[in-house]
């Protein structure tokens, strides 16, 4: 008696061989937290129907199922089981999981973004978070305004023997277009951001010929309004847990103290928004063309007014944060603070030699980053302490613990 064609041109070892193969790993998807069904035929199909993320974190889950798929030795193992159209399908379906499988794992990934971290204490912080970030769930993005100097500081980091190595990536803090493109990269890329160094600075040296005007212009376009652009900016794309770290200086300090007390009572007040706060930094621009700044009750350095401005932020954004209102989408226990990196050797340092390298300044910004808390939740800190500056605002506790923000993976 002819024996039966095999049905869809499987016959029965392939047949066994399959039941095999969807029993175990259907055990084992349900194992991580998804569920799988098979078809009449007992064939494994990875379909809509059959496979389920049960919740946001199950993407891991989906991550090791098609790692399993797309591997050569599990796909040797059914190949033999199909048609040649069949085959085909699943080349192509397999293709597609590779690559599914590699922006899963990209997006799996939280993201510190270091602003000017080609050099000086940005190129410190950026080489000491990737030292000290788990290399498995993080990535680190090194903002630099020339993106060659980002590839000579990457071969710079390359060298130290680093877990991991920085992502390079153009940034210019001064040009919305410029911020927009990176912001649009993490989220596209990473789907989110976890960490912001607000890193990028400028200081004219004391010798400068330029006039005061020209020096407050730049100094706070690029300290404060520039910093203050580029945080609002990818503020939409940072997730729970979020923190915005900003190097200011003991020079906001010296600011606060070198200013009038009407307009330190200004900065100061309970009523302060970013609307006053902008409009006040154009009045110091402004008022620096007369070259009268000590006179109208300024600062006469532009540096240290530029720093107030950065201080002052970092409470307003705290203030928010702790409302759970600093970004449109709501984003829960965030962080926020500043700190003064010390007198660091860059090649923005001032006169004479500053007593502390530039590493020794990054690993202060670092410790912030990293073991920063409800203490220290929108305050200036200086030597890793807070110093009170008398601003109004007290805080509820709400921020994230360190170690919870850097263990739990991306929702």
């Amino acid at each position: 008696m002819p024996s039966a064609k095999p049905r869809n041109g499987i016959n029965g070892a392939s047949r066994r061989h399959v039941c095999f193969f969807s029993a175990s790993h259907t055990a084992r998807m349900r194992a991580c937290g998804l569920e799988a069904s098979r078809t009449r035929s007992e064939t494994f199909r990875a379909s809509q129907d059959s496979v389920r993320v049960k919740n946001s974190s199950a993407c891991v889950a989906t991550l090791q199922f098609l790692v399993f798929f797309a591997s050569p030795t599990s796909f040797s193992a059914i190949r033999t089981c199909f048609s040649p159209e069949s085959i085909l399908r699943i080349e192509l379906a397999k293709y597609w999981c590779s690559i599914f499988c590699r922006v899963l794992a990209t997006m799996a990934k939280k993201v510190a973004l270091v602003t000017g971290g080609n050099k000086g204490i940005g190129f410190g912080v950026t080489r000491k978070l990737c030292e000290r970030l788990p290399k498995d769930s993080w990535v680190v993005l090194l903002g630099t305004r020339d993106v060659s100097n980002g590839e000579r500081a990457l071969t710079n980091l390359k060298e130290c023997g680093l877990p991991m190595l920085p992502v390079v990536h153009q940034l210019d803090i001064t040009d919305s277009t410029s911020c927009k493109q990176m912001k649009d990269f993490i989220h596209q890329k990473y789907g989110g951001l976890d960490l912001l160094v607000n890193n990028s600075g400028f200081a004219f040296k004391r010798n400068a010929t330029e006039s005061k005007y020209e020096q407050a212009k730049h100094t706070i376009g690029v300290n404060y309004f520039g910093t203050k652009q580029i945080t609002e900016t990818v503020l939409p794309i940072m997730r729970d847990g979020a923190r915005i770290i900003s190097v200011a200086s003991m020079c906001g300090k010296m600011g606060l103290e070198h200013m009038s007390a009407e307009h330190r009572r200004a900065i100061l007040s309970p009523d302060l928004s970013f609307e006053k706060l902008d409009d006040m930094m154009k009045q110091y621009i402004e008022a620096a063309k007369t070259d009268e700044l000590t006179k109208l009750g300024w600062p006469e350095s532009t540096y240290e007014m530029s720093k107030v401005g950065v201080i002052a932020a970092t409470e307003l954004w705290a203030q928010a944060a702790d409302k759970n209102a600093l970004t449109p989408q709501g984003t829960k226990g965030m962080f926020v603070a500043c700190c003064c990196p010390g007198w660091c050797r860059t090649d923005m340092a001032g006169y004479e030699h500053p007593p502390l390298s530039a590493d020794e300044g990054a690993e202060r910004v670092v410790d912030l980053c990293l073991a920063g808390g409800d203490e220290e939740q929108g305050q200036f800190l200086m030597e890793k302490k807070v110093v009170p500056l008398s601003f109004p605002q007290k805080f509820s506790g709400k921020t994230v613990p360190c170690q919870q923000w850097l263990s739990t993976p991306v929702a």
